[in-house]
């Protein structure tokens, strides 16, 4: 998840499990749990802006959190 803040920050959640084999897998899962997927942000974060749910190739994400986070050591 990504939450944009008022001053244009942004803050990123990543759920690890449950993980997929394809990106159709992935997205039928979001679609039929959306509700759920959301009780749980705000279980979890609080009532934090939730604009969308994405599903994204691990090394995909791994570029995106890089680029969000040049000075970061791996």
């Amino acid at each position: 998840m990504i939450s944009i803040m008022s001053d244009g920050s942004q803050e990123f959640f990543v759920y690890t499990n449950p993980t997929f084999d394809a990106l159709e897998n992935c997205q039928q899962f979001t679609q039929e749990n959306a509700g759920s997927i959301r009780m749980n942000m705000i279980e979890t974060y609080g009532p934090l802006p939730i604009d969308s749910i994405w599903c994204v190739r691990e090394d995909k994400l791994q570029l995106l959190l890089e680029t969000e986070n040049p000075n970061k050591e791996t």
